[in-house]
């Protein structure tokens, strides 16, 4: 029997009710998804994870999460979780709770930060595209992020919707690279006395839009960055960007998610806290 060793406060309170039921949405070597009976996306990792929102870490690195199928069904009963033919304990399992850092206006370290991180992501090569699709994908992210972004600094509702559904569901793996930028620029929207909450009632329609654009996965974080929750990486991000003077240990740490998820967050946390120091 495998053993929970921290889960998600919110995700944990919803599991004390002991009713929950779902089955197995999609299946990694170090992590799966279940789609619960409410139609949520949960998530259980092994401890290579940091604190993920609606998630269980277990205490181990190597669950054999691949002798499972998509489809299996998940239940819990009396502190156990069935997961197809998984068992997890959840006897002793610790709450982590996650938030976005409220934001701090000290527009000259913020300058000085957004600057090295450009100047680093700059540095960092990037797979150029092989084929001609490719090739014509990347164009069109490119530009149509542009568009996004300065749409964004106009405050243009109706220009601001249309390009953000240009950029969702472009780009490569899970949560493709315009849903990493719209994730990252979300959580800077979203923040607690951010400059741009005003921006939220957009964002909101521009993630319900992206329900019909993405996947199921990509949409899930999306909807959780809205409610304020991020990933442990992203919000030690945002909160070094703003309060000290070397931000290399949070920006490197971030770049670790995925194959090139962490630099995307990256780039769009530069561009949403430039958008908040223009408000």
């Amino acid at each position: 029997m495998l053993k929970g060793l921290k889960g998600h406060d919110v995700f944990l309170d919803l599991l004390s009710e002991n009713n929950f039921k779902g089955t197995i949405h999609s299946i990694f070597h170090s992590a799966l998804n279940i789609k619960g009976d409410d139609h949520c996306l949960y998530s259980i990792l092994s401890n290579k994870f940091e604190p993920v929102p609606y998630s269980i870490i277990l205490d181990t690195n190597s669950p054999n999460f691949m002798a499972l199928n998509i489809g299996d069904n998940v239940f819990l009963e009396d502190k156990i979780m069935h997961v197809g033919a998984l068992t997890i304990s959840l006897e002793d399992i610790l709450p982590y709770t996650l938030c976005l850092p409220q934001f701090t206006r000290n527009e000259e370290l913020l300058t000085s930060n957004i600057s090295f991180v450009n100047n680093t992501l700059s540095d960092i090569a990037k797979d150029a595209p092989t084929t001609p699709f490719e090739q014509a994908a990347q164009k069109l992210l490119e530009e149509n992020t542009r568009k996004f972004i300065q749409s964004l600094k106009k405050k243009n509702e109706m220009e601001i919707i249309k390009n953000a559904q240009g950029i969702i569901g472009l780009g490569h793996g899970l949560t493709p690279t315009g849903d990493d930028y719209i994730t990252a620029i979300l959580a800077t929207v979203v923040m607690p006395n951010s400059p741009a909450n005003g921006l939220k009632p957009i964002m909101k329609k521009i993630v319900e839009n992206a329900r019909a654009s993405t996947n199921e996965v990509s949409y899930a974080l999306l909807e959780r960055v809205y409610s304020g929750f991020v990933r442990e990486k992203l919000s030690d991000f945002l909160l070094a960007m703003m309060n000290s003077d070397d931000v290399t240990k949070a920006l490197n740490s971030l770049l670790t998610i995925g194959f090139s998820s962490g630099k995307d967050l990256a780039q769009g946390i530069v561009w949403g806290l430039e958008i908040a120091l223009d408000n």
